[in-house]
């Protein structure tokens, strides 16, 4: 499928940003909260009429120190979008639109 990321499990959402406004609602309920570990693509798609795809994973060992090293995991996931196997066409329809590193 053209709309996932090569080598990162995800889980896609059936309403776009459910996985945000789940996480926002469950900081009440943390007393110590650790590093950001939660990142929030969302996929749009150059067709018209392709609805948007909002997917989530959970993040390990990527360097949460400095907005610049966050920037550059979130660019790197556009270089992981899964290629399409189509003889005809050589670019991929899909690209993140946004990305939340939670």
């Amino acid at each position: 499928m053209a709309d996932t990321l090569k080598d990162v499990p995800e889980f896609f959402e059936t309403e776009l940003g459910e996985s945000i406004i789940a996480r926002t609602d469950a900081l009440g309920t943390f007393r110590e909260l650790g590093p950001p570990d939660l990142c929030h693509i969302i996929k749009a798609n150059a067709k018209p009429g392709v609805r948007e795809i909002g997917s989530y994973h959970y993040v390990s060992g990527v360097d949460a120190s400095s907005s610049a090293t966050l920037a550059a995991y979130l660019n790197s996931l556009t270089y992981s979008m899964d290629e399409n196997q189509s003889w005809f066409t050589k670019s991929n329809a899909w690209r993140i639109r946004s990305g939340i590193y939670w």
